[in-house]
């Protein structure tokens, strides 16, 4: 959560109630995968990206990048300044 915040200069900052419930989706579609770890007397849950995670983030980059150029096309239009 401190990474996201930090990466996003705290413009997106989200909970644990809304952070891990989407990890465990994103493991449970193989997008993730996990190892537990004892740190501290503690276990902690460290994940990583599979290579069908890769390919899903790259199908959606392109689709983000599409919708940010039609969103920025309509924003710089004569007719909507």
């Amino acid at each position: 959560m401190r990474s996201i915040r930090k990466a996003t200069e705290e413009a997106i900052t989200l909970g644990e109630g809304v952070i891990y419930p989407a990890l465990h989706g994103l493991e449970k579609n193989g997008s993730l995968k996990s190892r537990r770890k004892a740190v501290r007397g503690r276990t902690r849950v460290y994940y990583s990206v599979t290579r069908k995670g890769r390919q899903r983030l790259e199908k959606l980059r392109g689709e983000w990048r599409r919708i940010q150029g039609g969103i920025s096309t309509v924003l710089e239009s004569p007719a909507h300044a």
